[in-house]
């Protein structure tokens, strides 16, 4: 017995998948697509039978129970809310088979192949299983972001009727109501670089998480170490210091060795400030403890703080070693790679898959390990991956070679250099079974410097309690003073089951190739999330005593922190969050003083070319002296602010106020503060087009330049032609009194990434054009994927559309005298050079949504293009967003009612509330009438339309309402005689509620049955499996009758 051969069915010209509809802080609408599944043949006692997967879902692993897939996603809820759940509409289709029954989640000790089918009492039951089409989890807290899971079960099966039943798309309303204390939280939602990435992965409305979070940056690290190792660890605090992370250090001698006081204090930190991120244990479980779980070291319950889940708070490592020297090592180790460029080097475009030859349908989507991880790989070659290596049990072609692989191919490959290895099979305490690859091959690599990160989905490879384990001496491996064997290694301290740990991996790979996050721990931890929230508490169970080992918030990318010993703070302990008031020449770091009245700055007039004083604040907090004598040199620029003190600050272009090669910075000894005082000419050219975000509700000529807020910026670099590198210690501070002075490690001037157009009063960014001394061209990209339902308006300030040539261009239309509609998607707007006058020369879009009519996606991309005679394409990009606060959805309903005393349908909509027209089509398409309120008498079952158009904007929208005809309860068969399917209208008598709908042939033997979801409606039934001849179609409450019609099948 065994999976033998697979066929995909398709169900309809959809793609599997759950997207958002509607989202708005009272709940959202969903919509459930399946468009295929794939049937895998099982062979039980000599008869076929089914198992049946779908790509978007993972089984639900019911021991006994039908072999099913489901669809599980996370949402976002509010603290202290209830959820409701109920399906708003669905379509079904139903298919004969039998399907084979789970055999449930076994562990990796066990072969799949010799553990027996099982059939439940389930098969014995005529009932369809699972019984609904959804399930609601409980709430639980990632850091502190309230969430929960909800279950989709588009594929039920009954036993009885062999029949698969799929909903091919289904409706879902989630709605936030009512109270709901369960895992709450009271403490404000902070933003955290590290889990609001994983917030965006992670929740399917996490959109909506954007306007309620603030306060970026801060994020901490907790360091609990042996006393002993605590000098050791010095180098490593400062480095996290150096690239932004806060980091503290204790011991644990002053905490306790205990798992009880240890998880406490962990939970004292974290409640007294959530920006706590990140864990490292330092030292192997003698030095510092470790909670036990399933029989094994559980580090991750150490992350589980806030409420009674099992989701993590925090991201928790170990530096598991014994001695002050295997903690240097893995300390230099650290650093080392968090430092060096690597992206672009040979050996990190190389990677290692491991796997054996097990599986055979018992593991996640139904693959072997050796299928699970050439999945992967073909994943990770469509990056930036050169070569991943296979080293596979048997022989299955490709890069694997035949039979078995041995230690000595594993040595090769990571001498050579790999970034990443995958390990998926069996396992021990301190080998892969797989190649037999052990802790002796580990000590003997000589990969100095090409150090990989290892995912190991195995058996105790990460039993630290008990062992030297595998995992340790990956970490503690050195040659020659040299770091040696990896970066990191997850594995677990237990044994492994087969299906959720391999989910887990395929989402840290998935993250991994498509660049969603920066630091291995976020990779392992979302991986786990995605487990837990499929597999439930056997996700749980993995994750408790999956142990990282290394450092989890290590960053694998050359463009993140990079370390600096100049900083322009105030002290060692500053957050480089400060309030800006400019009452003190050293506080905030950055000052900036008229010359002539010695006042602090907060507002500077556009084309002001006064002289300003400046004072900046910097201290080496490196360990030693900076090189000082004019290698080290400040730069300071001034970045584009906005216009309207409404507006959002969006720093696009900026201004150097130094002289190319920078001020000079003395020589600072080790912790000295000094501040470098220089006079700035301001003199800004009269050109110089300012760049802004702002909603327009007003004219659009009125937004000229004002007093503005403005930002200096500052970095402290040894190259004096560099502008603002993202590289460097970057402070930017604003001197609005309102604003605050932010430190960031990876400010991009010049990019401001994607800008949101909402429709109706829509929000722009204006672009920086250059000097425009020539004749130029202003463009719109990719406008053509919007125009058949939204327009387009390319936004001129007067100064630009008075050299807007419009003669014989007949691509665009101006629409007044600031907006030229776009007519086609090859449309180009020509200008005449500017002339040397001072003027507002500024350009925007504007996206008017006009319809509902819109295809599923809510985010259209555009691409604004300048190109100047002779010089390069310069494009900003934007993104045209559905916005929920201004968008209306129609909405109809029908019921019986008399009028002149006879029995006719009242077709009703919702008032939008302004003026509006309403007007009602049949399914042909004709008007039967306008209004709120119309009466019609069909006399046949018929699908209305209600089109509701603004009479301010024109904005339509759509709803659509059943009716049932007015004719007597029962049911009517179309075509009639059929061949390939029929059409049943049903309306069962208002007393009755549920009834089934059933097919015979002449001798009473039934043939299908299906249950009436609703009182009125119509279904599609297959009859192709059908012999020609009569048949009767039954529609009956019970053993009760309601109506029959015959059916011929030809």
């Amino acid at each position: 017995m065994g999976v033998f051969a697979q066929e995909l069915v398709r169900v309809s010209n959809n793609i599997n998948e759950v997207r958002v509809i509607e989202e708005d802080n009272n709940g959202l609408l969903l919509n459930v697509e399946i468009g295929s599944y794939v049937k895998n043949d099982v062979s039980i006692n000599g008869k076929t039978y089914y198992s049946i997967t779908n790509d978007e879902g993972s089984l639900i692993y019911e021991k006994g129970y039908p072999d099913l897939p489901k669809i599980t996603k996370s949402i976002a809820i509010p603290n202290n809310r209830g959820v409701k759940v109920s399906v708003v509409s669905f379509k079904l289709q139903d298919y004969k088979m039998e399907v084979a029954p789970s055999k449930g989640i076994l562990d990796r000790t066990v072969n799949p192949n010799n553990v027996p089918y099982e059939f439940a009492k389930v098969y014995s039951t005529d009932e369809f299983y699972p019984k609904s089409y959804y399930s609601l989890g409980e709430p639980y807290l990632l850091h502190n972001q309230r969430g929960i899971t909800i279950d989709f079960y588009p594929f039920v099966y009954n036993p009885i009727t062999h029949t698969l039943r799929v909903v091919s798309s289904m409706v879902i309303k989630v709605e936030f109501e009512g109270q709901d204390t369960r895992n709450s939280t009271s403490k404000p939602k902070d933003s955290n670089r590290y889990f609001d990435a994983i917030y965006k992965e992670h929740f399917i409305n996490s959109s909506t998480l954007k306007e309620n979070r603030h306060n970026y940056g801060n994020e901490k690290m907790l360091i609990i170490s042996k006393k002993d190792f605590m000098d050791e660890m010095q180098p490593f605090v400062e480095h996290k210091k150096r690239i932004g992370l806060k980091t503290e250090m204790v011991a644990v001698e002053d905490i306790g060795n205990n798992s009880d006081k240890i998880k406490e204090f962990i939970k004292s930190k974290y409640e007294a400030d959530n920006k706590l991120t990140f864990i490292l244990l330092v030292g192997d479980y003698k030095q510092v403890t470790t909670p036990f779980s399933g029989g094994g070291g559980s580090d991750p319950s150490y992350s589980l703080i806030s409420g009674n889940d099992n989701y993590p708070d925090v991201m928790i490592g170990r530096f598991s070693a014994e001695t002050e020297q295997e903690v240097t090592n893995m300390v230099n180790k650290t650093i080392k790679y968090e430092t060096a460029k690597k992206n672009n080097e040979t050996w990190f475009k190389k990677g290692l898959g491991i796997a054996s030859n097990d599986g055979n349908g018992g593991g996640d989507d139904n693959e072997y390990d050796w299928e699970h991880l050439r999945k992967i790989r073909k994943e990770l070659l469509k990056w930036k991956y050169t070569s991943i290596a296979e080293l596979y049990d048997g022989s299955h072609g490709e890069e694997d070679a035949p039979g078995d692989p041995n230690p000595s191919m594993v040595a090769k490959v990571v001498n050579d250099g790999v970034s990443i290895i995958n390990y998926t099979g069996h396992g021990s305490e301190t080998s892969w079974v797989t190649t037999g690859f052990s802790n002796s091959g580990v000590k003997a690599l000589t990969n100095a410097n090409k150090l990989p990160f290892i995912f190991s989905v195995a058996c105790v490879n990460g039993n630290f309690t008990s062992y030297t384990c595998f995992a340790e001496v990956w970490l503690r491996a050195n040659k020659n003073n040299e770091p040696t064997g990896a970066i990191g290694f997850y594995g677990s301290s237990i044994n492994q089951s087969w299906q959720p740990p391999m989910e887990a991996q395929d989402k840290f790979n998935e993250l991994f190739y498509t660049e969603k996050f920066t630091t291995f721990g976020q990779l392992c931890f979302k991986g786990s999330c995605s487990m837990i929230d499929k597999y439930k508490s056997g996700g749980v169970a993995m994750f408790k005593t999956w142990i990282y080992f290394g450092d989890p918030s290590v960053s694998y990318v050359d463009n993140g922190p990079t370390a600096a010993d100049l900083l322009i703070r105030d002290s060692e302990d500053d957050s480089g969050i400060e309030p800006s008031e400019c009452s003190d020449i050293n506080s905030p770091d950055i000052n900036l003083r008229d010359q002539d009245t010695k006042q602090p700055i907060t507002d500077i007039t556009g084309y002001s070319k006064n002289n300003y004083i400046t004072n900046i604040t910097i201290k080496n907090i490196g360990g030693s002296a900076s090189e000082g004598n004019g290698k080290e040199r400040l730069h300071l620029f001034m970045s584009y602010p906005t216009i309207s003190a409404s507006s959002k600050i969006s720093s696009l272009g900026y201004v150097r106020l130094t002289p190319t090669d920078g001020l000079a910075i003395d020589k600072l000894a080790a912790n000295e503060q000094k501040v470098v005082e220089s006079t700035l000419s301001w003199d800004i050219p009269k050109k110089q087009i300012q760049s802004y975000e702002q909603r327009i509700k007003n004219s659009f000529e009125s937004t000229g330049f004002a007093p503005r807020r403005f930002d200096i910026l500052a970095v402290a670099d040894e190259n004096g032609n560099s502008i603002i590198p993202s590289k460097d210690e970057v402070i930017r501070l604003t001197t609005n009194e309102k604003e605050f002075a932010k430190q960031s490690n990876s400010v991009s001037i010049g990019s401001l990434g994607n800008k949101a157009l909402a429709d109706e009063n829509f929000s722009q960014v204006i672009e920086l054009l250059p000097s425009a001394d020539k004749s130029f061209v202003i463009s719109l990209d990719k406008s053509a994927a919007i125009q058949d339902f939204a327009e387009t308006n390319i936004l001129l300030s007067n100064d630009l559309m008075a050299n807007l040539i419009t003669d014989g261009n007949e691509k665009i239309k101006v629409i007044d005298k600031n907006r030229v509609r776009i007519l086609s998607s090859d449309a180009a707007l020509e200008f005449r050079p500017l002339t040397n006058d001072q003027g507002n020369y500024f350009t925007g879009i504007e996206v008017h949504f006009f319809g509902d009519s819109i295809p599923a996606q809510k985010n259209f991309d555009l691409d604004l293009n300048y190109i100047e005679q002779g010089s390069n394409t310069v494009a900003e990009h934007f993104t045209a967003v559905r916005n929920s606060a201004v968008y209306f959805k129609a909405k109809a309903k029908a019921s019986k009612a008399q009028d002149g005393g006879k029995d006719v349908i009242a077709l009703e909509a919702d008032d939008i509330g302004v003026e509006a027209k309403y007007t009602w089509y049949n399914s042909l398409g004709n008007v039967v009438g306008t209004g709120i309120n119309i009466n019609i008498a069909p006399i046949s079952t018929d699908t209305y339309t209600l089109e509701v158009e603004r009479a301010d904007n024109g904005y339509k929208s759509y709803a659509k309402v059943n009716v049932a005809n007015l004719a007597p309860e029962g049911i009517s068969l179309s075509p009639n005689p059929a061949s390939s399917s029929v059409r049943v209208n049903y309306k069962l008598p208002e007393n009755i509620a549920n009834a089934t709908l059933s097919i015979s042939d002449m001798t009473g033997k039934v043939s299908k049955t299906y249950t009436i979801p609703n009182a009125v409606g119509e279904m599609f039934i297959e009859v192709t499996d059908l012999s020609a001849g009569v048949y009767i179609v039954r529609l009956a409450s019970g053993s009760k009758t309601i109506s029959s019609q015959k059916l011929i099948k030809k």
